[in-house]
């Protein structure tokens, strides 16, 4: 069925988010005012969704999950999806390759904290498995997080996203709707008296229970990782521009003074649909997004972690790194 058959199809159906007993009344509650948890498609950066409340069953690997959705579509776009996934991954490992780690030399020193420090490596590897098994998030997934965002580094500090903190680098309203205590705000800085985001084990499972919330959210685990790089929010409103779906206005604001659009409740029914029959996946959005976005947008990310997972993992359980993958030396030293 195509994209826009099943969506009319759903719709003369009269299918609602009512209808399927999904949703809430939008009752806040004393979290960033947040809507309440079973809110699990709800617009805004700080609505953070209940992880325990799945929609979706995930895979065990980024590119399991976005094969078994395509599988849905007719066998010669599905193809198409595929091998445009395989040369998208190619280029991009070796953009990240080239740009952050063109020698083991620089691999090892992105790990140092996790490879000089065994008794630190396993701790942080048994956080990450624990909290993986507790939320059904796949461990590529968490470890290739953890590495691209801090490689592995209890006390890191981001320059480019302000006051995110430790080895998932959450921001402050995330891991308090997480349920991580940040408390007595320091005047004129980005710290806290109480800021649980540098305890490892807090923060390992607080990173790992918003990935779970985002895959609940997008229903595949490519999308997710472009909402926790760049925000849901963003994420959704580049969905309400890019699809023919039922949206509305929030009142979030763009740099450009336009408000961020959100999908309605049928929207939101429809893009999920859309998302588990491959109709909506990282490939397409990527080629919309990358003609307009220059050579670095947030599409890129998931295709980053799918590579970095392999060394995380790797660093994680032996202490070394592995090899560069053969096709992308070849290409670096071109």
């Amino acid at each position: 069925m195509s994209r826009f058959g099943l969506k009319e199809a759903l719709l003369a159906a009269g299918v609602s988010m009512a209808s399927l007993g999904v949703g809430c009344g939008g009752e806040k509650d004393e979290v960033n005012d947040q809507v309440c948890e079973e809110e699990i498609f709800s617009p805004g950066e700080e609505m953070i969704s209940n992880p325990d409340n799945a929609l979706f069953t995930s895979q065990e690997s980024i590119y399991d999950d976005f094969y078994e959705k395509i599988k849905f579509l007719p066998i010669s776009k599905g193809k198409i999806y595929n091998e445009e996934w395989e040369r998208i991954s190619l280029q991009e490992g070796v953009k990240m390759y080239k740009n952050r780690f063109s020698s083991e030399f620089w691999l090892r020193q992105h790990f140092d904290s996790i490879i000089s420090d065994d008794e630190y490596r396993i701790e942080l590897h048994e956080y990450i498995v624990k909290s993986c098994k507790k939320y059904d998030v796949p461990e590529e997934v968490a470890m290739g997080v953890m590495a691209t965002e801090s490689g592995g580094d209890r006390n890191a500090r981001s320059n480019s996203k302000p006051s995110a903190r430790g080895v998932f680098q959450l921001v402050p309203n995330t891991a308090v709707a997480m349920g991580l205590k940040l408390e007595g705000k320091i005047k004129n800085q980005d710290e806290y008296q109480v800021d649980e985001r540098y305890d490892v084990e807090k923060n390992v499972e607080a990173g790992v229970k918003y990935l779970r919330s985002l895959y609940n959210r997008f229903g595949d685990w490519s999308l997710a990782l472009v909402a926790y790089s760049g925000g849901p929010t963003k994420l959704e409103d580049y969905v309400c521009q890019d699809y023919d779906l039922p949206c509305q206005e929030t009142n979030y604001k763009k740099r450009d003074g336009d408000n961020y659009m959100a999908l309605t409740p049928e929207g939101r029914f429809l893009y999920r649909e859309m998302v588990s029959h491959g109709e909506i996946n990282l490939v397409d959005m990527y080629s919309k997004e990358f003609k307009g976005h220059g050579t670095d947008h947030n599409f890129q990310y998931p295709f980053y972690i799918a590579k970095i997972g392999e060394q995380a993992r790797n660093v994680l359980e032996t202490g070394e790194v592995l090899d560069i993958p053969e096709e992308i030396r070849l290409k670096l030293n071109k």
